[in-house]
């Protein structure tokens, strides 16, 4: 019990680093938090400083979801792969909600997809392929994060999987609500038109 309660608080701690802030801090000397949308994650790290800065932010918050739950089939090959999804979610709170940036962060996407690559690839890539669709049908990435980060669980929920899955569904519902909770300004921009295209063209307006 006491070395799943230090994973847990180490995989919070490892999810806290805010790899966004330190590479704008890096590359332009500038707080990534006073420019753009003010989020820390990749999409504001790629408008801000340019894709590639993107790209490498997302690598690194990718990692702090893959690599916790990864570690964790190493460390406790004793129990199922469900519990270390619960054991591994603790990243995402500390990328939300990161003790160095006084309890504030990101919005926990692309540490999300890691630890669903992680957990299950397959879903992980049914995911992805949900938010590309989203993204090139409508152009917002915040539209596109959501639509992913529900169908994870709903493809379990409509499948046979789930009866013998229950907890890994808790997880990934629990996930996905998280996410959903970090875009509630999203959300809101999204219902008065006003929020930002991440591409210039989409085949559908909102």
């Amino acid at each position: 019990m006491i070395g799943i309660i230090v994973f847990v608080v180490l995989a919070f701690l490892f999810g806290s680093i805010p790899f966004g802030y330190i590479i704008s801090r890096i590359v332009s000397k500038k707080d990534i938090r006073l420019s753009g949308s003010g989020n820390i994650g990749a999409t504001n790290v790629s408008r801000v400083l340019g894709l590639k800065w993107g790209l490498l932010s997302f690598f690194f918050d990718f990692m702090k979801g893959y690599l916790p739950f990864v570690l964790a089939m190493m460390l406790f090959p004793e129990l199922s792969k469900a519990w270390l999804l619960w054991m591994s979610i603790p990243a995402i709170l500390g990328h939300n909600f990161s003790p160095f940036l006084g309890f504030k962060g990101g919005k926990g996407i692309s540490t999300t997809a890691g630890l669903l690559i992680a957990y299950h690839p397959l879903l992980g890539v049914w995911s992805l392929i949900s938010w590309l669709l989203m993204l090139f049908l409508f152009g917002y990435v915040s539209l596109a994060s959501i639509v992913a980060l529900v169908f994870a669980p709903l493809l379990v929920l409509f499948s046979s999987w789930l009866v013998s899955h229950p907890l890994a569904f808790y997880a990934l519902l629990a996930m996905a609500l998280l996410g959903i909770f970090q875009h509630r300004s999203n959300i809101s921009r999204l219902i008065s038109r006003s929020e930002k295209r991440m591409l210039p063209f989409s085949l559908f307006k909102l």
